[in-house]
């Protein structure tokens, strides 16, 4: 049954009912510009005031952190707020409890946090001495990025979903040539002094950058441990160019068309433990993972496929793509290292391998494949979590022989059948997606786990009645309906 919804009145339309509207329609503007200004303006909380009169080294070091606010983020808001705060300063200021600054249990503050700044403008050096990691979230800034203007001792450097003025990302000024649109990441031997040092990790997600060049970076930045440049389209990256020092590499959606996975791995540096090059247009074959002598702990090859796959496809046509014969990498030295391993959208075809040798494996994401048998008893023993969603499996599960140690597991939209008894679920599951199957038979709802938040067991064909009064007290989320339960549960 269907809700009738009453026609809006219009506005304006018609001369006669335009006297009617006026002030319908002048509250509508104000209230929808209220709500522009609302959603491009800075999180700034306001600056409270100390609780008691603070010593005179505590009020002149507040003072300092709440005017170096006003000094390093150009914006109409901030200057407000701070000049307004000023005006109050016989107490000092609760700086550490605002919502740009986090300290340390010194009360030094440490991380800086800046959150949908609209055509603003930072000036890292601004900031107070003690800052070593500086978060940009959701903002567009009207500057160039320019990494040795940031703090010497800053250790992170995290941009997410954040645009600047031009789309350069500079590790010295001296890389800037007119208004260059493309981003260019180089910094000369000879500018060394001006790098900084300290950096251990920098991240640019979804940034808008276009080109990255890191020859001779390792001499500037000897603590550079991690590189984040996910959703980036990089043209012409070259992973060769990666720092020795760096550990984790995230470059996902980089366009890196035209190599294999081996030619990639051939190129990085020798202690890399993370690695993502998911839906990168590398060409990836399931054997290959044997022949891996990175130490990885963490790897996710998703969108990877053995055949070219178009340009910009987080979900490449895997029926299009010839089936990729699977036997278990766990004898290789990756088994003796992988942590966490993602193959969504891989190609992936016909029986899981056994994988009870990667003793270390406690995250398997195969999500988006074509996998038609589980072994069950062949997983990892001290998996946590699974994701096998969007398969092609068909057989019963023998719930008994999932790990003993699993907090998620996810076999959604499948066609897994015959019965599923609740209570040879691992007790410390605390996420459960069953959905979109064709299992049948009664189940115990009481019978979950005492740690299940999230239950879905909708779009199956179990039977009897859902007992949804005495399940754990834990449990936040249960879906169960679209099943043939003796009694009609009310519509999600």
């Amino acid at each position: 049954m269907g809700v009738l919804v009453p026609e809006r009145r219009r506005c304006g339309r018609v001369a006669s009912r335009r006297s009617k509207c006026v002030v319908p329609c002048a509250l509508f503007f104000v209230f929808s510009m209220l709500m522009l200004w609302t959603a491009t303006a800075i999180r700034f909380d306001d600056i409270q005031l100390a609780n008691k009169k603070d010593s005179p080294e505590v009020w002149t070091k507040s003072v300092q952190a709440v005017v170096a606010l006003e000094m390093a983020i150009e914006d109409a808001t901030v200057r407000e707020k701070v000049q307004q705060a000023l005006k109050k300063t016989k107490k000092g200021f609760q700086y550490c409890s605002h919502n740009v600054y986090h300290c340390d249990d010194t009360g030094n503050a440490v991380d800086v946090i800046i959150d949908d700044l609209q055509d603003g403008r930072v000036n890292w050096d601004r900031f107070p001495a003690t800052v070593k990691r500086i978060f940009v979230r959701n903002s567009v800034l009207r500057q160039t990025l320019i990494l040795s203007e940031l703090p010497r001792q800053l250790e992170v450097f995290s941009a997410v979903n954040t645009s600047w003025n031009s789309t350069s990302l500079l590790l010295h000024p001296g890389n800037v040539v007119g208004e260059s649109s493309v981003a260019l990441l180089t910094c000369g031997q000879d500018s060394g002094k001006k790098c900084v040092h300290h950096l251990q990790k920098l991240q640019c997600e979804s940034c808008g950058l276009t080109e990255a060049n890191l020859s001779k970076s390792d001499l500037l930045y000897p603590e550079l441990t991690s590189i984040n440049f996910n959703n980036n389209t990089l043209v012409g990256f070259d992973v060769h160019t990666v720092p020795a020092t760096v550990t984790s590499l995230h470059i996902s959606h980089v366009p890196l068309e035209g190599l294999s996975v081996l030619d990639v791995l051939s190129r990085l540096p020798k202690a890399t433990t993370e690695l993502n090059l998911s839906y990168t247009g590398v060409l990836f074959q399931w054997d290959t993972l044997k022949s891996i002598t990175l130490p990885l702990t963490v790897l996710d090859l998703s969108g990877l496929t053995s055949t070219p796959s178009r340009k910009g496809q987080d979900n490449p046509d895997i029926t299009a793509t010839e089936p990729q014969p699977m036997s278990s990498f766990c004898d290789g030295a990756l088994g003796k290292t992988l942590e966490a391993a993602y193959f969504v959208h891989s190609g992936l075809k016909g029986v899981l391998p056994g994988l009870a040798a990667c003793t270390r494996l406690t995250v398997l994401d195969l999500s988006h494949n074509q996998l038609t048998r589980l072994p069950l008893d062949h997983l990892p023993p001290v998996l946590h979590v699974l994701r096998l969603s969007n398969n092609s499996f068909e057989e019963e599960m023998n719930v008994s022989s999932l790990p003993r140690g699993l907090l998620s597991l996810d076999v959604s939209s499948n066609r897994f059948s015959g019965p599923f008894k609740i209570s040879d679920l691992p007790r410390s599951l605390a996420y459960f997606d069953i959905s979109h199957n064709a299992f049948t038979g009664h189940v115990n709802l009481t019978e979950l786990p005492e740690t299940a938040k999230f239950v879905y067991l909708q779009y199956n064909n179990f039977t009897g009645e859902a007992d949804l009064v005495d399940i754990p007290l834990g449990i936040r989320f249960i879906m169960v309906h679209h099943n043939n339960w003796d009694y009609r549960l009310p519509a999600p």
